[in-house]
């Protein structure tokens, strides 16, 4: 049980090459996050997967079978045991939830009892098996859905932000017991979304897409502590990006002297921090001094633009601070760094 391999993968429409020679790998049972901007060829390559196109160039194995390449194999959809989540459900509005869950399943005694087994998977009362799609909640369409594209027990499962529909607080719980199905039914899962959170959360790997290319793949927090490049960095979070002069470990920049993950690296270079690891110092023997320009509340903290002092060279930073009692505006702070910088390579 190899999971899913994507070699070289391409594909055009017209002058426009919408992917462009990707390579992925998801091991079975494992989950992977594909995240980008829009147009970066996301949602093409889980069409290529689906069997919904064909590629241009390029395999796409899925357990050690081939399932489309350049030389004409093209598996119909139908038969890939593939699974497809999309972003609204896309649920039949003339079927009952009970008709949408067994769609596709053959009839016979045994239908009905898988039926019920899905409902049960997916958390769903039985009584709501003879509702109509339009009398459920956004979260209970999703958890139908769900139990459509396991009803014939994929070997991979496509999710094409299958939660961007709904409230913030559903859409967590939404996503934690997703997760938990896929990983009690063992099926290999590939998850497209702009919610950089999201993407952390659910996955063993992150692939980020650009330009039809896959910029960096990886483990979530390699990808989030040691991004590629600047681009990569600010998608997946914010981030503090810094010009420096890196020599032996070491990086002098507008936050002082600070240790770098890059021993080998001398020279001009962009040193990235994320804003938790700039922190308020409660002494006046932190290094740094700056002034507070700006104060925005965003719940669960204040995030501090801070003006540093004019000897480095007036640079701003973001820094996050407790709800409790933030500096204010114009008042005087020390910064502290938590941790070495990441060097970046663009």
């Amino acid at each position: 049980m190899s999971g899913l391999e994507i070699q070289a993968v391409s594909k055009s429409y017209g002058a426009v090459r919408a992917v462009a020679g990707v390579d992925l790998s998801i091991p079975a049972g494992q989950h992977t996050a594909i995240v980008g901007a829009s147009g970066s060829g996301k949602t093409t390559l889980l069409r290529l997967i689906a069997g919904f196109e064909a590629p241009d160039a390029g395999r796409i194995v899925l357990n050690g079978v081939v399932l489309a390449d350049a030389a004409g194999t093209m598996v119909p959809a139908h038969k890939r045991r593939v699974g497809y989540l999309p972003q609204d459900g896309a649920l039949f509005p003339h079927l009952s939830v009970a008709a949408n869950i067994g769609f596709g399943l053959e009839k016979g005694a045994d239908r009905a009892s898988r039926v019920g087994e899905l409902a049960e998977m997916v958390a769903l009362d039985r009584a709501m098996l003879a509702r109509w799609p339009h009398e459920l909640s956004g979260g209970q369409q999703q958890r139908v859905a769900l139990a459509r594209a396991l009803a014939q027990r994929p070997k991979l499962i496509l999710l094409d932000e299958p939660f961007s529909a709904l409230d913030t607080g559903l859409r967590a719980a939404t996503r934690k017991a997703t997760i938990a199905l896929l990983d009690a039914a063992g099926v290999t899962a590939l998850l497209v979304t702009h919610d950089q959170a999201e993407a952390l959360s659910f996955s063993e790997q992150i692939a980020v897409m650009r330009d039809g290319r896959v910029a960096q793949a990886g483990a979530p927090i390699d990808l989030y502590l040691r991004p590629r490049d600047s681009a990569t960095a600010t998608f997946l979070g914010d981030a503090i990006i810094l010009p420096a002069m890196v020599n032996g470990g070491w990086a002098t920049c507008a936050l002082g002297s600070l240790a770098v993950d890059d021993a080998q690296r001398t020279g001009s270079a962009r040193i990235m921090l994320r804003p938790e690891q700039v922190q308020i110092a409660e002494s006046d023997s932190a290094r740094v001094a700056g002034k507070v320009v700006d104060v925005e509340f965003v719940g669960h903290s204040c995030v501090l633009t801070v003006d540093l002092a004019s000897s480095n060279g007036g640079q701003t930073v973001q820094v996050r601070s407790p709800v409790g009692p933030a500096p204010m505006v114009a008042s005087p702070v020390r910064l502290r760094v938590a941790g070495p910088a990441h060097v970046l390579q663009d």
